[in-house]
């Protein structure tokens, strides 16, 4: 099954932050790489930058220049991997993201464009950010998203098991 992560990466307070969440991001992601499914993106499991672009560019091919064409390049390639590739859709939205929440969109209102629904799990983790999670992530109707807190990422590994096996029980694999 190929699934589409998209995590917080640019929204961090300092680069401590942004490593600790980049551990957790690839953590997630190699578990989910390890129950046999192929994980569309892995740039928000890297520290820096210019660790994203060499990530992006193993994925792409060479990228445009640094600037508004390369910003629209990687964003047009997220949204077309969503819209189209996706078969399940794993956002962890424990840090507020603009370009995450641009993702769940796309991911959410497929149907309201005429596409099929993918399933989609929201990862938060309690605690972790001062003010809660977004109302516009936790007021989406549980018919189309599963919102899940964890503790652990030991926890947040056996959500994520729990989600791809009902989608295997339900027949999207």
């Amino acid at each position: 099954m190929k699934i589409y992560f998209g995590a917080g990466i640019q929204g961090s307070p300092n680069k401590e932050v942004r490593a600790e969440r980049a551990a957790v991001y690839r953590e997630l992601i190699t578990h989910i790489q390890e129950l046999g499914h192929e994980v569309l993106f892995e740039h928000t499991a890297t520290n820096t930058k210019e660790e994203v672009w060499k990530v992006l560019e193993k994925q792409f091919g060479p990228l445009p220049p640094a600037g508004p064409e390369r910003g629209a390049f990687i964003r047009n390639r997220n949204i077309e991997a969503i819209e189209t590739i996706a078969d399940a859709a794993i956002f962890e939205v424990s840090m507020p993201s603009l370009g995450v929440g641009i993702e769940l969109a796309h991911a959410y209102l497929r149907p309201k464009m005429g596409m099929k629904q993918v399933p989609i799990l929201c990862l938060y983790q309690k605690d972790f950010w001062s003010h809660g999670l977004s109302v516009m992530v936790s007021g989406i109707a549980p018919e189309n998203a599963s919102i899940r807190e964890y503790d652990s990422t030991s926890n947040a590994k056996k959500v994520l098991v729990d989600f791809i096996s009902n989608l295997k029980k339900a027949g999207h694999t």
